[in-house]
């Protein structure tokens, strides 16, 4: 008698439901009844259900959010445990991790890779064309074993300039004459100043703020004024104004970082300080754009961004794997989980998807892939993302639409 139930019930379920018949008998709902189901590793996750997080108990690691299962129970994801988790771009490096990719390893940023160069989708190595100071360059592909620099540029000695004199105070490739320990061409006190030569130090004569190593030239005096970390100015080793670096306080969430010391939560992701823990705030709206590949007539991605989850985007055609909707955040944003709100046309949810992050809208590898489809749907991620654009791409398909009610991005 259990037949003709299965197989009349069989068309709503999602595809990943028939590798196992008893699990045929679980639609959506079943994910968010508050019980352990016979098809389920935990309380409405792991199996048919979506993953698992850390400390939740599994069977295998497609069961956990972090693709971890140990001892059956689910591990945080760490930079550390050999697998390519969380937010990190690849195996234990780029994105969330202090240790930056090699060569050849996945990237979505040029800021998950050591040479600073992410092309296509993988970290290039350092060359002399990439516009990136990397290698044993001195400047942006010159110095090193790379063309001698223009004036202006870092350098360590005098063959790393075409001027053939590098300053030894500041390292900075100068013009010949910037060596003479003279006050004469365009400089502003002996030796410093001007278009050719090296920023003047404290109290050496200036007539505008280029002219100091400090980039503050006191106006009434013409003096250059000592750096500070109070004097509104990206300027001795800070990472960003007035913060980072050895000397000044460590820099507040969203502000530039190089090592977890420069910043306030000790956390610094893809060179940019970061919270250590969700905050739970939903980012605002009001820059965003969301795109489709299909778009009903009557329907508009707007509507997927209005507040409103009784309003819908809806595709105005059966979902099929590689259907995507991309949001653009207009700006890189710091945050920690994502929600896809289709209750309110449930049979329209999404069957399973993948997951893309990016900074320069292109897309090469999911940070997550065939995530089970629900209702409701919430990502959440162990340690914060950085990423301008979100790429939601169908993993399976289904033949009903696939509608989003209300997407929203949370910190």
């Amino acid at each position: 008698m259990l037949l003709p139930l299965l197989l009349v019930g069989a068309c709503s379920f999602p595809e990943y439901a028939f590798t196992d018949p008893s699990s045929m008998l679980q639609g959506p709902s079943i994910c968010s009844d508050g019980v352990r189901g016979p098809n389920e590793t935990d309380i409405d996750c792991g199996g048919v259900c979506p993953v698992c997080s850390a400390g939740q108990a599994c069977a295998a690691n497609t069961d956990c959010e972090s693709s971890h299962c140990e001892d059956d129970v689910c591990q945080a994801a760490t930079c550390s445990d050999g697998i390519a988790n969380g937010a990190e771009s690849d195996v234990d490096c780029g994105g969330r991790c202090p240790t930056l990719c090699e060569s050849g390893a996945r990237c979505t940023s040029e800021a998950d890779c050591a040479s600073g160069s992410c092309d296509n989708g993988r970290c290039s190595p350092p060359s002399c064309s990439d516009r990136v100071s990397n290698g044993d360059e001195t400047g942006i592909d010159c110095g090193g074993s790379c063309a001698p620099c223009a004036n202006g540029s870092p350098c360590h000695s005098a063959r790393d300039c075409n001027s053939q004199a590098c300053d030894v105070t500041q390292l900075i490739c100068v013009d010949a004459g910037c060596q003479d320990k003279l006050k004469n061409a365009k400089e502003t006190d002996v030796d410093c100043g001007g278009p050719v030569c090296a920023p003047c130090t404290a109290n050496q004569r200036c007539t505008t703020d280029d002219d100091c190593d400090s980039d503050i030239c006191d106006a009434r005096t013409l003096r250059c004024v000592a750096a500070s970390c109070s004097d509104g100015v990206v300027n001795q080793d800070e990472t960003d104004t007035d913060c980072g670096g050895a000397l000044c306080d460590p820099c507040e969430n969203d502000r530039k970082c190089t090592a977890a010391s420069d910043c306030q939560s000790s956390v610094c992701q893809a060179r940019l300080c970061v919270p250590a823990a969700a905050t739970g705030v939903m980012l605002p709206e009001n820059k965003w754009q969301l795109t489709a590949s299909n778009t009903f007539s009557d329907s508009s991605t707007a509507s997927a961004l209005d507040g409103d989850s009784s309003t819908r985007w809806t595709s105005g055609a059966d979902q099929a794997p590689g259907m995507w909707l991309e949001l653009d955040l207009g700006q890189s944003e710091i945050f920690f989980s994502i929600v896809i709100d289709s209750s309110q046309f449930s049979t329209d949810a999404a069957t399973s998807y993948n997951v893309y992050f990016s900074n320069d809208g292109t897309f090469a590898t999911a940070a997550r892939t065939a995530v089970p489809g629900a209702a409701i749907s919430t990502l959440k991620f162990d340690s914060a993302v950085v990423a301008r654009y979100i790429k939601l791409e169908l993993a399976a398909g289904s033949s009903n639409w696939w509608s989003v009610g209300e997407l929203s991005v949370y910190e």
